[in-house]
């Protein structure tokens, strides 16, 4: 007998290129489809800047190990522990310690130098993106890997960022289904054209069922409020949904009555809203009823960041032994598929009749994932607008 397909309840598939050094042949810089401020999704992008960030330190690094000051550095230590030991065994090394001088390490220093300061004209998406990518570095999880990303890069004189591609979908289960309609067919030939020195994919999966759920008459369906919460700043309450990984909970944010955000600023919105919101001793509703199934889908869309070194705090000229410009191209693409899903094992399911105290999600209306994996950084894995 055939499979049937898996029926999750939320199912997420997210991605992001990141490219560096994108040139045309003879040299000059490529013009993508539009200019961006930052990525849609900025958990994701913050990997993927972090990844970015560690590659450029470790070029800083390897140019010092490898440069004449570097040399010399190395036949002075030589020559003093030379030193040192003969002082040792003629009795004279209290003599010779006290002609030396410390001098502070300036590494790091030198490393902040080297990148641009960075903030100034920057989007609130970009600012955001920035700092949580610093959290991930510097809180006390800082090595963790962020739920549900994966990250795989491609670095050379013309890296193969369209080989990148093709590996990545296919190398996760479910994911090359997620992306399908997303227009990732001609993505790679795309991306081989601006001919980068240097490609970071990102890629978010997750799947969930919900924790409590009940199917209604045509197709409509309805999920338990595990918590809700009131935000002095939206008009309406933020609810929280648990699902079946104890560690996922799904976020919706109802939009009506308030200024909807543009998809670029919708991240940056969502997790304003969610560091602001207190929460209520009892939820107001129950459950939350959903007419019907629906999905979200952004197909492949690539761009160029403006002035990429002082957004993103990358180095603003070549580090030594790279033909890096400096400037940034993005290619992002995501799905997000809802629905009643399938029933969780060992769990009563709903009766089929509608909960009294139910509150109907309205159309436009944000749904977030939270994790409690990266509850330090105060920030959605993903926020999706449905509009």
């Amino acid at each position: 007998p055939v499979t049937p397909p898996e029926l999750f309840g939320i199912e997420v598939c997210l991605g992001q290129v990141w490219l560096r050094g994108c040139r045309a042949s003879g040299g000059t810089l490529t013009t993508t489809r539009r200019s961006g401020t930052c990525a849609w999704n900025l958990v994701l992008a913050s990997a993927c800047l972090r990844h970015l960030w560690d590659r450029d330190a470790a070029a800083i690094v390897a140019a010092k190990e490898s440069s004449a000051e570097a040399r010399e550095l190395a036949l002075a230590r030589d020559a003093a522990k030379e030193g040192l030991v003969r002082g040792l065994l003629s009795g004279d090394l209290e003599k010779l310690l006290s002609q030396y001088v410390p001098v502070r390490l300036q590494a790091e220093h030198e490393r902040q130098q080297a990148m641009s300061a960075g903030g100034g004209g920057s989007s609130n998406s970009t600012k955001l993106a920035v700092s949580l990518a610093k959290a991930l570095e510097a809180g006390a999880k800082r090595c963790r890997a962020v739920p549900g990303v994966f990250l795989d890069a491609a670095a050379g004189s013309v890296c193969d960022a369209g080989d990148l591609v093709r590996r990545s979908v296919s190398s996760v289960c479910g994911y090359a289904d997620g992306v399908v309609g997303l227009g990732l067919e001609g993505l790679p030939a795309s991306l081989e054209a601006l001919a980068p020195q240097e490609a970071v994919l990102g890629r978010l999966f997750v799947t969930l069922d919900w924790l409590g759920v009940t199917q209604l008459g045509g197709g409509a369906f309805e999920v338990l409020v595990h918590a809700a919460g009131a935000c002095n700043r939206h008009p309406s309450p933020v609810f929280y949904v648990a699902t079946s990984e104890d560690d996922t909970f799904v976020v919706i944010i109802p939009w009506v009555g308030a200024e909807v955000p543009a998809e670029e600023a919708l991240f940056a919105a969502c997790t304003e809203v969610m560091r602001t919101t207190q929460p209520m001793t009892k939820p107001p509703y129950q459950a939350l009823r959903f007419d019907a199934p629906f999905d979200v889908r952004y197909a492949a869309r690539t761009f160029e960041i403006p002035d990429s070194a002082t957004q993103l705090e990358l180095p603003a000229a070549p580090l030594p032994g790279d033909t890096n410009t400096g400037t940034v191209h993005l290619a992002e693409f995501s799905s997000l598929v809802v629905g009643p899903g399938r029933a969780t094992p060992g769990r009563l399911g709903g009766n089929g009749v509608a909960t009294t105290a139910a509150f109907l999600v309205q159309r436009p209306f944000a749904v977030c994932l939270f994790h409690t994996d990266i509850d330090d950084l105060n920030a959605p894995l993903s926020a999706t607008l449905v509009s």
